[in-house]
């Protein structure tokens, strides 16, 4: 639970650093909960979504960044923000399609913005939580690759070696098998 509330504020985090700097200084009279979802900006449906998913209202959340999406069908932070929802809202990971759409979303936020590196770590998160191990330590590779000094880097290096031990022992013990026979 912790490490999913990191993930939402690493993830507000960068959406508000993405952001214009005429968008982080709207006034007041451009509030976005005041807003009427059909006449704000992309960045405004976003900002709403990352609210919504805070406050884990998953379908009001997914409503804003399909909206955003479909102003902007290259926002690679909407699709982002989307996989989160994705993630958050199958937190046991007992329901296939939604695991299917999280993975679409962070594979078509990276496709977008190739150097995205919160949407190749989230990816990874996923493929690392779901037990695909081979697929995530690449994507953790690549992130640390795009920004070595992430606050995460620790646990990605960790998770790196530790796949990496686990491959070759793995490879040790079938070369020893193939001996004895």
């Amino acid at each position: 639970m912790q490490k999913q509330i990191i993930t939402i504020m690493l993830a507000i985090a960068v959406f508000t650093s993405a952001c214009d700097s005429s968008t982080a200084t709207k006034s007041s009279a451009n509030n976005v909960e005041e807003t009427d979802p059909t006449k704000m900006t992309v960045e405004q449906l976003i900002d709403a979504g990352t609210k919504k998913l805070a406050q884990r209202d998953f379908d009001g959340a997914s409503d804003y960044f399909y909206k955003a999406l479909h102003i902007k069908p290259d926002a690679a932070i909407a699709y982002n923000m989307l996989g989160m929802t994705f993630r958050l809202k199958n937190r046991k990971r007992k329901n296939k399609d939604l695991y299917l759409k999280e993975v679409e979303a962070f594979q078509k936020a990276i496709e977008i913005e190739p150097e995205f590196w919160v949407a190749i770590i989230n990816l990874g998160e996923t493929y690392h939580q779901s037990g695909h191990k081979g697929k995530a330590i690449p994507l953790f590779i690549r992130a640390l690759e795009l920004n070595p000094e992430h606050r995460q880097k620790k646990l990605m290096r960790e998770r790196i070696n530790a796949y990496e031990k686990s491959v070759e022992e793995t490879a040790s013990s079938k070369n020893e098998n193939n001996l004895k026979k």
